[in-house]
């Protein structure tokens, strides 16, 4: 698994899901969507992916719109969103940094685009608002704790080692 300063990447690439069915896999494999807190970590993500070569060209990421508590129940009424709109789902924490593509978020057709599609154009990764029901691949992360990163905690280093 690629890694990042304490983070490790499963790139999900055997199946599709929603969202949620993506996030759920992460968690009961002991990860989490994965979370992008700055430039450098965007970068690196983008070389990995680029390297892998892979015809796949969206990968859900962690962010989401879905608990605003603004947001109506009524998806023709969403408003095209701000930057303060978005939290990291798997933390609740407000996203500082963004990646978005030309003219994202859009809430395109106000059809409900609450999650964040990590997407390939022309060579280049940016974010786009998605619905979070659309079956995409997606990036799942391992944040290493003092105890893993010491070599105190087999359990976590052999769990990686044997899903992966």
């Amino acid at each position: 698994m690629p890694r990042f300063k304490q983070k490790s990447y499963y790139i999900g690439n055997v199946f599709t899901g929603n969202f949620f069915k993506s996030e759920l896999f992460c968690r009961k494999n002991g990860m989490n969507l994965v979370t992008i807190n700055s430039k450098e970590e965007s970068d690196f993500l983008q070389k990995i992916l680029t390297e892998k070569g892979d015809d796949i060209e969206n990968f859900w990421i962690s962010a989401t719109r879905f608990l605003d508590v603004n947001i109506t129940n009524e998806c023709t009424k969403l408003p095209i969103p701000s930057t303060n709109d978005w939290i990291w789902f798997t933390t609740g924490e407000r996203i500082t940094y963004f990646n978005w593509h030309i003219g994202e978020p859009n809430n395109i057709y106000h059809h409900g685009e609450l999650c964040v599609d990590l997407k390939k154009d022309n060579k280049i990764w940016k974010w786009v608002d998605k619905t979070c029901w659309d079956k995409i691949n997606f990036i799942c992360e391992y944040t290493w704790t003092k105890e893993d990163i010491q070599g105190n905690s087999k359990e976590s280093s052999q769990y990686l080692t044997d899903i992966y």
